[in-house]
């Protein structure tokens, strides 16, 4: 096969996946280079990024690299999945100047909302930039998830 792709000065290429830029996406992204430009014009302000994570034990599979070669089906080992494999969810924080908070671990089958999440708010996180960067200027920047824009939060 290779040979034949070969002669014909064919490759082989996998199929990729993009974003379609719809008029809505394309508005993010203008809001965001003017979002980078605005925050390189202002580098004394640190800025905090947050995330939640949640790890699974199942492994994953990526389907493109599931080709075997094997002289039966007995040789190829199964993966074996779980419909509710064990998790935890962790929270960390990572500033612009290189700090970082240590992870947060929650409780296991954990459901973060807006009241838990402003607990961890007063009783991690704040204690933690306090700490760390006294009286100094920041932005606490968070993602989208329900949680960060409940109307308590």
């Amino acid at each position: 096969m290779c040979r034949t792709l070969k002669e014909m000065e064919l490759k082989s290429y996998m199929w990729c996946h993009c974003q379609l830029l719809t008029t809505k996406n394309k508005d993010r992204v203008l809001r965001g280079k003017k979002l980078l430009a605005w925050m390189k014009k202002k580098g004394d302000i640190i800025r905090l990024f947050s995330d939640e994570k949640v790890f699974t034990v199942n492994k994953v599979r990526n389907s493109r690299n599931g080709r075997y070669l094997a002289s039966s089906v007995n040789d190829i080992l199964p993966i074996h999945l779980s419909k509710h494999p064990a998790s935890i969810m962790v929270l960390s924080i990572v500033a612009s100047n290189g700090k970082k908070m240590l992870l947060h671990f929650f409780e296991t089958a954990f459901r973060l909302k807006a009241d838990d999440y402003l607990k961890i708010l007063e009783t991690v996180v704040h204690p933690w930039v306090r700490a760390e960067f006294g009286a100094a200027n920041y932005i606490y920047q968070q993602d989208s998830a329900p949680t960060h824009k409940a109307s308590k939060v």
